[in-house]
């Protein structure tokens, strides 16, 4: 997906503020799931997931602004990705809207509430990142049952804009 209104022709610019130290509560929002192969954590096919399912979400037109994807890195071995399901707005909006996907798409819910906080720097340290969230959540005596990463840019807009922000999503 290309956008002409940014600066890399790609990913838009990613504002931090409203993310970091945040949280959102869901009530059965949707979501579009695929799942990608990993080999030790680096999935295979990124790629082609990301172009499939946002062409999907595009044909529908049920893109988000941001392109909110959530990666749920399972095992050294699988990824389940989430492509938010749009327009923004209501989850009853979304709903409608993921009516509109073809009838192989695998559509799920997430509902919670969700501790957000932003990091900055290379994938590498997402391991790192889920360790230094866990102890957050552990010193408010909060647990996560569940963490997701939200990626923001692609590597390419990442390198170009200076910034590799990744979202952490932790449900509590």
């Amino acid at each position: 997906m290309t956008d002409s209104h940014t600066p890399t022709g790609c990913c838009p610019v990613f504002d931090p503020s409203p993310w970091e130290g945040g949280s959102l509560v869901w009530n059965e929002r949707p979501f579009l799931r695929d799942r990608l192969r990993c080999l030790l954590y680096f999935p295979l096919g990124f790629g082609k997931a990301m172009t499939r399912n946002l062409g999907r979400l595009e044909q529908a037109r049920a893109l988000t602004p941001d392109n909110l994807v959530l990666a749920d890195e399972c095992s050294p071995w699988r990824t389940e990705l989430y492509f938010a399901i749009g327009p923004e707005g209501s989850e009853e909006d979304a709903r409608g809207s993921a009516s509109r996907l073809d009838p192989g798409a695998e559509i799920e819910t997430l509902s919670g509430t969700f501790r957000t906080e932003v990091f900055d720097g290379p994938y590498k340290d997402a391991g790192r990142w889920r360790k230094q969230l866990a102890t957050t959540l552990a010193t408010a005596g909060r647990e996560a049952q569940d963490i997701y990463a939200f990626y923001t840019t692609c590597p390419r807009c990442a390198k170009g804009y200076g910034h590799n922000y990744v979202v952490l999503l932790a449900r509590v």
